[in-house]
């Protein structure tokens, strides 16, 4: 057997002579990096549907703001809007908690010290944070039993009544009913124990934000604890690909280690480029503070209104 590093490309000579361990090492490295990629991806694909369901509810205040339209027909359209969106938020939670462990199983082994820190870290939120435990049930209720959400409301309130500068506040509150809930069987006794007897609706504006918020500090922990080993595996197939365009100039379309057998015949290969790891740098960019949801907020409030000149 002979190892090397090659364009997977017609009629292409270029070959550099490598160790078979180094054959392995570069396979499992990339392997491993496109693995952290997905864990990336996984936790974008929860963070955009977060991203999405807030959004929708902000549209429905600015709509029935601006247009006064209150059929039954058009808040039972809304109440779908906003249990679509919950839906397949707390699905891609769902998602991301069962496949990061399986993920990092499949990285270091499954009996790992970096799995059993991530396992033990989700456990903590759901013992600690109450959106956290409670979102996990409305989850097992929405796959076994109904939707979620059942009441969805539209406040609006003046500040600074008497003032001529007042504005209205307009809000809208979707709302878990708790009675459902219990009749269902979705909260046990735990959870049930953490809320007011008389409870009857629960926003679920902030459990929300609670829960991605805990997801959110566990995934900040994870990137922690595989930082070095992603550099590790980074470093290897940089250093591939430069060795390369140190031997044969920049072209590296098709690069690739390649193992091959006394005929020179292709037995396996793996394709070599950086381009997701470009995109793994991204996603940390993009979701660099993930544990923060929950105390932060959006308004089209104004407090800067311009000051008229006198006469």
């Amino acid at each position: 057997m002979k190892h090397g590093i090659t364009r997977m490309v017609l009629g292409c000579n270029q070959f550099i002579p490598i160790s078979e361990d180094e054959f392995i090492e570069t396979v499992a490295a990339r392997d491993r990096f496109f693995r952290l990629l997905g864990i990336e991806e996984k936790f974008d694909l929860l963070a955009e549907n977060l991203a999405e369901l807030e959004t929708d509810i902000l549209d429905l205040t600015m709509r029935r703001m601006l247009f006064h339209e209150w059929s039954w027909a058009s808040f039972r359209a809304d109440v779908a809007t906003v249990n679509r969106r919950l839906a397949n938020l707390l699905s891609s939670c769902r998602l991301y908690v069962d496949q990061v462990k399986h993920d990092l199983g499949l990285i270091y082994g499954r009996d790992s010290a970096v799995r059993s820190q991530v396992s033990e870290a989700f456990s903590r939120e759901y013992d600690t944070r109450l959106g956290y435990c409670l979102l996990e049930a409305l989850r097992n209720h929405i796959q076994h039993c109904a939707l979620p959400l059942g009441h969805l409301s539209y406040p609006s309130t003046r500040d600074f009544p008497g003032n001529s500068r007042s504005h209205i506040r307009h809000t809208c509150i979707p709302s878990l009913s708790l009675s459902q809930l219990r009749e269902s069987g979705a909260l046990n006794k735990k959870i049930l124990g953490r809320l007011k007897e008389d409870a009857e609706l629960l926003d679920i504006r902030p459990l929300v934000r609670d829960y991605v918020s805990g997801l959110g500090l566990v995934h900040t922990k994870m990137r922690e604890w595989v930082k070095e080993d992603a550099l590790a595996w980074k470093t290897r197939i940089v250093n591939v690909r430069d060795r390369f365009r140190a031997e044969y100039g920049e072209k590296d379309v098709g690069l690739a280690v390649v193992e091959r057998d006394e005929r020179n015949c292709g037995i396996r290969h793996a394709a070599i480029f950086v381009d997701f790891i470009e995109e793994y740098e991204r996603l940390l960019r993009k979701n660099q503070f993930p544990q923060h949801f929950a105390t932060q907020f959006v308004t089209s409030e104004v407090t800067n209104w311009p000051e008229e000149k006198s006469d």
